[in-house]
């Protein structure tokens, strides 16, 4: 089993790759145009993130086509929208 230490921006890790799996790693770093493995799992773990975001925006949109009928929004509930937005937006800025 080899083993890949990489030093990260908030610290270090260390992984054990199995010796068969070297061989496809290699080529996934060639493959990929990558400097090295430690490029490639980043690139492995953004691409993750990036899917359960996605999982995440599906579940709630799912989540709002179930929820019952839509209703008309008013110029009031369109207002009372923006309101909101905007005392989010200020409250960021503090």
């Amino acid at each position: 089993m080899d083993t890949m230490s990489t030093n990260t921006q908030s610290g270090t890790f260390v992984i054990h790759v199995p010796a068969e799996a070297m061989p496809f790693l290699d080529r996934a770093v060639q493959r990929g145009g990558f400097t090295g493995p430690e490029q490639y799992i980043a690139k492995l773990l953004e691409e993750a993130q990036v899917r359960e975001e996605q999982e995440r925006l599906e579940a709630d949109l799912l989540k709002g086509i179930n929820s019952g009928p839509a209703e008309t929004m008013t110029k009031e509930d369109w207002a009372a929208l923006r309101q909101k937005a905007r005392d989010r937006a200020a409250a960021g800025r503090r």
